[in-house]
């Protein structure tokens, strides 16, 4: 017989007998848990944990999406990621630099980015000594 554990899961106030080892992708799946949106993560005992994580003793588990403000900045770190991977593609030689709602382009070689370049003090002293720099800001 498989050794199992018990998970609480707090969207359901249920406890539930799965298999040691069970991912919590699997878990959701298993459950049936619904949620408004999308599930993007989980509390598990407190702490943010992706779909993948892996259950190997008992735990509390609440399943996020992004109407909960740990899901919404897992959803936000992701698109930060994807806007950085499309960045580095166009532009491998650019830095970039993620700052709450800020995305800053950083152009060593001063010449990508000359005519959107911002003449103005930049938000870190150390850029406007350094670099020429683009802002992009968050549009409402």
């Amino acid at each position: 017989m498989e050794p199992t554990i018990t998970v609480y899961c707090k969207n359901t106030h249920t406890y539930h007998e799965v298999p040691r080892g069970i991912s919590l992708i699997e878990l959701k799946d298993k459950i049936g848990v619904q949620l408004r949106y999308p599930i993007i993560a989980a509390h598990v005992n407190y702490k943010v944990e992706n779909l993948d994580f892996l259950l190997y003793k008992p735990k509390d588990v609440e399943f996020l999406d992004a109407s909960s403000p740990s899901g919404m900045r897992c959803y936000v770190r992701t698109l930060n990621m994807i806007l950085a991977c499309a960045i580095n593609e166009f532009y491998p030689n650019l830095l970039i630099c993620i700052l709450c709602v800020f995305v800053i382009l950083i152009n060593p070689q001063s010449t990508l980015l000359q005519s959107t370049t911002v003449k103005q003090k930049s938000p870190l002293p150390l850029l406007s000594a350094r670099y020429d720099w683009c802002l992009l800001t968050r549009s409402e």
